[in-house]
């Protein structure tokens, strides 16, 4: 089509995001992404309010030409992130809200023998906060049949998924593939500490073994060039901050934190007061608030909707300690 008076607008699901040199429009549908500049990000925002021609006409003296404007909405088009209208109300923008009826989503427990005299406690507190998303970090040690009997007691649980991560040791192996393909909830195990080469020994459930080594909570924060391009995860990192929001810990010792490398929020064992007591505190839930446009380098990140942020090792408005990419010259530092 022609500019003219018709307007063109992005489809509900491609959602830009400007950072300080570059920008991104993400197609939460379909899980990617693509590069705009930040020129393009500026005249989105008036895509709804103006014709085509009226943009034209109200960027010309910047030095926005048809031909120029024509050749933006041809990529946008091409790449099947809009679409030309003549009634662009009837196509509302998604509520940028972010609700789940759990007070809980996701948790992280440092295996030791503290836990194994408390399981059924534990599990139960786990379940009454309707934890969905379990992560088990063993750091020494291979398999026990304590991992069995707690993953057993999980099966009349709100809990849907569980990742492992266990030293390697290889008279082991068997025993923890057999547990993993009797237990479905178990998504992922992963066997660390190994002086072999990395393999994954089964896609699905995925078994991987790797020679990084994990011996503390140090490990946390390794951020990759993966993203998290879907819907939900967009809309709690514009709302909250995705690495802490509806998460909690248990260390080594049973205490009772935001993150396992956070120590500044430690409060008190699960055995002292129970875990849905401690985040119900204002004083835990306060640092689930804080979103990636007020940590410093990531409020100017084009990627800081998509990304999976960390918060271990720093703090609460710095920069992921891990991650390499600089935003001013778009790329990953060594």
């Amino acid at each position: 089509m022609k500019i003219g008076n018709n307007y063109f607008i992005l489809f509900q699901n491609c959602i830009p995001t400007k950072g300080i040199s570059r920008s991104i429009i993400a197609d939460y549908q379909r899980g990617t992404h693509y590069f705009i500049p930040n020129g393009l990000y500026d005249l989105i925002g008036d895509f709804r309010l103006l014709t085509t021609n009226q943009i034209v006409e109200k960027y010309f003296d910047q030095g926005l030409t048809q031909e120029m404007f024509l050749e933006y909405l041809e990529y946008l088009e091409e790449n099947e992130l809009g679409h030309y209208t003549d009634t662009p109300d009837s196509f509302p923008l998604i509520e940028e809200v972010f609700e789940t009826p759990s007070l809980i989503h996701d948790a992280i427990i440092e295996w030791s023998d503290y836990h194994k005299s408390h399981l059924s406690q534990l599990i139960k507190q786990i379940n009454d906060v309707g934890c969905k998303f379990l992560e088990i970090r063993s750091f020494s040690g291979g398999y026990t049949s304590d991992f069995e009997e707690f993953v057993k007691l999980m099966r009349s649980t709100k809990i849907r998924g569980v990742v492992i991560y266990c030293n390697y040791i290889d008279n082991d192996l068997q025993d923890l593939e057999n547990l993993v393909h009797e237990f479905q909830i178990i998504t992922n195990l992963f066997l660390h500490s190994c002086n072999v080469d990395p393999i994954t020994i089964s896609a699905k459930p995925e078994i991987v073994i790797t020679k990084t080594v994990l011996t503390n909570n140090n490990c946390c924060g390794y951020l990759g060039k993966e993203f998290n391009v879907n819907l939900p995860h967009y809309l709690e990192s514009r709302n909250f901050n995705p690495c802490l929001n509806k998460k909690f810990s248990i260390d080594e010792k049973g205490m009772i934190k935001n993150c396992p490398s956070i120590s500044a929020n430690s409060m008190q064992t699960y055995i002292e007061r129970s875990i849905i007591d401690q985040i119900k505190d204002a004083s835990f839930q306060q640092i689930w608030k804080t979103t990636k446009d007020q940590i410093d380098v990531c409020m100017h990140c084009e990627f800081r909707y998509i990304c999976g942020d960390c918060r271990s090792g720093v703090g609460i408005s710095q920069k992921p300690r891990h991650c390499k990419y600089n935003p001013l010259i778009m790329s990953y530092e060594n």
